[in-house]
Parts: structure tokens; sequence; C-alpha cells
């Protein structure tokens, strides 16, 4: 039984990969967040948003994308940290900083962001040698 299990291994790394894995998983993602997005977006009308815009005061609008603008920053740092922490100092920020924004991104606007997140960390990391363990 385990010879052929490791028969199965090795077909499915020799054909398949675990890059592949991330690539169909990254797919999934984006496809399962632009279904969810489109539902949730039908109903809005696009006018009534924009006159709602239009009426709220200019420094609002702009006070408002700069805390936007900053929260996402931070949210950089996170991954950043934990990479340090691990010992992977060779990861540059502005690889933590991809991942970070985009896994938060992608996790918490599509929900169930331990798996979500981590498929888009998983994508980005694997490419720098870091395994899931």
């Amino acid at each position: 039984m385990l010879k052929a299990l490791r028969a199965v291994a090795r077909q499915f790394e020799k054909r398949i990969g675990w890059n592949g894995v991330g690539i169909a998983l990254s797919i999934t993602i984006i496809a399962v967040a632009a279904v969810v997005l489109y539902r949730m977006l039908y109903d809005i009308d696009v006018r009534e948003v924009a006159r709602a815009v239009r009426k709220t005061p200019l420094r609002d609008l702009v006070l408002a994308a700069v805390f936007v603008a900053a929260g996402y920053f931070t949210l950089t740092f996170y991954d950043l940290f934990a990479l340090r922490t691990i010992g992977r100092n060779t990861v540059p920020y502005r690889i933590a900083a991809l991942a970070g924004f985009t896994s938060y991104s992608v996790g918490h606007n599509v929900g169930a962001s331990v798996f979500t997140g981590a498929a888009v960390r998983y994508r980005i990391y694997s490419v720098w040698g870091l395994t899931v363990i």
C-alpha cells in the first residue's frame, strides 16, 4: 500500500507539482472572489454612490484614503516581522509587502482568511523557497 501511495505521489509531483496546485488555488480564489463581488454589487446603483461621494467633503475623502493606505502599509510589516522571526532574512521587504498586502486584501474580503490568505502567501513565498512547514 505504501509503495502505491509513493508511486502516486511521484506521478503527482512529476505531472502537476505543488506549484501547479498553488496556481490552481490562486485561480480558484480569484474566481470565487469575482463571483462574490458581483453578487454583492449587483443591486447597487452607481449613480447613487456617485451622488453620495460628491456630497462628501473632499477633506473627508482624502483623510479616509490616507487612513486606508496607512492601514494596508502597516499590514505589510506583519509579514516582514514574521519572516525575520523565523530567520528568513533573504526575503526582501517588497516581497513581504506584496504577500502581506495581497493576502490580507484577499483573505479579509473573500472570507475564510486562514485558507485564502494562506494560499496567496504560499504562492508568493514558495518562489523564495519557503515551504508550508
